[in-house]
């Protein structure tokens, strides 16, 4: 099996298994993919979205049942959280809608607000909206990628694929560095 029928084979099916785990990268990829008709762009957006919800909605609830047990277990930890709570009172809705778009939040965020007061029904509808906006909006970043490479893409083929698939994952874990380091520190 060549290289462009396994993505058009497995592409969907590793896009949500990669939105569960790692969304940003494989949903840029996916969209790349799309633009080179191996996908389709609809069906990477929603399996992309699939996949972050999923993982949205199981680290919110691992938070509001096992939450409390694992700040009893951290105390230094429970002092961030407080912190956290006290801007979410101020933020909540703009937190909820965006917490997709910074790095390193995806997992953190849902699990400090399931330790929180917010409704489960709120945090799932807000968690709908700002995973489809992500989700559209990573998929379409990745399409216009793969406009950009086209004259590359038509000469080298398969290996102008790997390379750039390469180079965005390269790309993509430096920025994740960068900026999780200065969402760390504040």
């Amino acid at each position: 099996m060549d290289f462009p029928a396994f993505i058009h084979e497995y592409g969907y099916a590793a896009v949500l298994v990669g939105g569960v785990f790692e969304g940003e990268t494989i949903t840029l990829l996916a969209g790349f993919a799309a633009r080179q008709g191996l996908l389709s762009l609809p069906w990477v957006m929603v399996c992309a979205m699939s996949g972050v919800l999923i993982s949205g909605q199981f680290t919110f609830y691992c938070g509001r049942f096992f939450g409390t047990r694992l700040l009893a277990r951290w105390p230094r930890l429970a002092a961030r959280v407080d912190k956290f709570h006290v801007k979410l009172e101020r933020y909540e809705t703009r937190i909820l809608l965006t917490y997709q778009f910074l790095p390193g939040t995806a997992t953190v965020v849902p699990f400090t607000l399931g330790m929180g007061k917010i409704k489960s029904w709120r945090f799932t509808w807000l968690d709908v909206i700002g995973t489809a906006s992500w989700a559209a909006s990573q998929s379409l970043l990745g399409w216009f990628f793969g406009a950009a490479a086209q004259p590359l893409i038509e000469r080298y083929k398969t290996w102008a694929f790997i390379g750039i698939a390469i180079l965005v994952l390269v790309i993509v874990s430096i920025a994740k560095r960068r900026l999780g380091r200065v969402i760390v520190e504040e």
